[in-house]
């Protein structure tokens, strides 16, 4: 089982499931962790439909995560299928239709509406139900895109250039990114395979946040995750001009 976070393997450890490479501990969801208190701690299936209206998201989506819920709780000889297993199915069904929804938007709502919920888990989850039903490429760029957020928020430089839209501007951008990598797999898949995944999502995420209006540059995107100033410009090459998000998306 892979990583939600890096994609590196797991191993078990006496606090639960522990990523080899970056070091983030997931609880085994084999323990029979569930999310409990808040609007989530509902009937089977009412957790995907809330997150489907709080993220308005079609109902389509919501049929499909219901479905592939069920796929894995049959999988994994689970009775009733855990909240936190709904969460999961919810994020992994948006993926497949184009729609991101990070995990810290999940911490988010746990916190506003004090719910006890391990994002951890559900990273779990999310990795069990790939690992069942198969990831797509684009999947798999979510945890480097994760990485090129997080590098960008650490430079305090860009950030207070960008002034006090400047983290929303950013988290905004990954959703916009992966659209952007979903349209140029399509179109240049080609192209873009054997490509540097780093580089990828940091041309990506630069298409992103120069359509939002961000007041930042190639080279300094580059400079964050490491690679080569001039790489970016090469990565446009194949990453494809970004896709516009309907205003209910943003």
């Amino acid at each position: 089982m892979k990583c939600e976070f890096c994609g590196s393997e797991l191993l078990r450890g006496e606090e639960g499931l522990i990523c080899s490479s970056c070091g983030a501990v997931f609880q085994d969801f084999q323990e029979g962790y569930e999310i409990t208190g808040g609007p989530l701690a509902r009937r089977e299936s009412e957790t995907i439909d809330y997150l489907s209206s709080y993220f308005n998201v079609p109902m389509t989506i919501a049929e499909e995560a219901k479905k592939v819920a069920n796929i894995v709780k049959k999988e994994l000889g689970i009775e009733k299928a855990p909240a936190s297993l709904e969460v999961a199915a919810f994020i992994y069904a948006c993926r497949r239709e184009g729609r991101l929804i990070p995990l810290s938007e999940i911490d988010k709502l746990a916190k506003k509406e004090r719910m006890r919920i391990s994002t951890s888990t559900v990273a779990l989850y999310i990795a069990k139900i790939s690992s069942i039903l198969g990831r797509s490429r684009e999947d798999l760029m979510v945890p480097y895109l994760n990485y090129v957020r997080v590098k960008i928020m650490e430079n305090e430089s860009i950030m207070k250039r960008m002034g006090k839209r400047g983290r929303y501007l950013v988290e905004v951008a990954e959703q916009l990114a992966y659209k952007n990598l979903i349209y140029s797999f399509e179109i240049n898949r080609g192209k873009i395979a054997g490509r540097n995944p780093i580089l990828l999502a940091a041309t990506a995420y630069y298409n992103a946040l120069k359509l939002l209006g961000a007041n930042i540059t190639q080279r300094e995107v580059a400079s964050c995750v490491g690679i080569g100033k001039s790489a970016i410009a090469k990565g446009r090459r194949v990453v494809i001009g970004p896709v516009v998000m309907r205003r209910e998306e943003i």
